[in-house]
């Protein structure tokens, strides 16, 4: 095996650098593309959950008002008692005061509990879903995609 060297120490630090590199770019991209399909199951869920109630309204003559109801009804698991949705990502609630319209909403549970921009979702069974930033300031335009 005359004529092998192989690989000098600079060689394998610059090749160790690259990698380096690549991945800061990567992984950040990676992890913002995660929580937007995170998001957008939420969303889907909402609308899920608005159709389902206007469903059962139109067979049964009456909303339902409990979770309980909505987590029969669409099938939510329950994770330790509560009812999440995308594996852990949002927990389920349902606000029944009358004048919030018996508004789902979906908060920020486990891998998106860091997530500043789109914090809190609400859907309205008018049809209407809302998104709230970590600030309660409006995020509708950026999180709910039309």
């Amino acid at each position: 095996m005359k004529g092998f060297r192989g690989f000098t120490l600079i060689e394998l630090l610059i090749a160790l650098v690259i990698v380096a590199v690549l991945a800061a770019i990567a992984v950040p991209n990676y992890r913002e593309h995660v929580k937007k399909a995170h998001r957008a199951r939420a969303v889907t869920f909402i609308k899920q959950y608005q159709n389902w109630q206007e469903k059962r309204f139109l067979s049964l003559g009456a909303y339902a008002t409990g979770i309980d109801d909505v987590v029969q009804g669409l099938g939510v698991p329950l994770i330790g008692g509560i009812p999440y949705i995308d594996d852990g990502a949002y927990e389920v609630l349902l606000e029944t005061a009358p004048e919030l319209h018996l508004a789902l909403w979906a908060n920020p549970a486990g891998p998106m509990r860091d997530d500043e921009t789109c914090a809190v979702f609400r859907g309205y069974l008018d049809g209407r879903i809302l998104a709230e930033n970590a600030g309660a300031g409006d995020s509708t335009e950026q999180c709910v995609a039309r």
